[in-house]
């Protein structure tokens, strides 16, 4: 599994215009917020977890269709974007993220 860190401007293309394989991409919005969340021009169904500044998976979604858009209810730092994502594949994602 490929992991792809993204920041900065990149965070609003993420998987936009990509067919997304072994990838598993992380948007670092670099602070909590409440935001929407789109699959618009995304190439394929992608599942995706909200994680906050804590660390924890504040909402998981699977299998969204592209051009489709999700109303988060909780406030969240990181996107993690991939296919065939569970839980414990994302908690092994977010331990990459905690300080050393």
């Amino acid at each position: 599994m490929n992991i792809i860190y993204l920041t900065g401007f990149k965070t609003y293309i993420g998987t936009m215009f990509r067919k997304v394989k072994d990838e598993v991409y992380i948007l670092d919005l670099k602070k909590e917020r409440k935001a929407s969340v789109h699959t618009y021009f995304c190439l394929q169904e992608l599942d995706i977890f909200l994680v906050n500044e804590k660390l924890e998976i504040v909402e998981s979604y699977k299998n969204i269709k592209p051009f489709r858009v999700i109303f988060p209810k909780n406030k969240f730092r990181y996107i993690i974007e991939g296919r065939n994502l569970d839980e414990n594949k994302v908690k092994n994602i977010i331990k990459l993220l905690e300080p050393r």
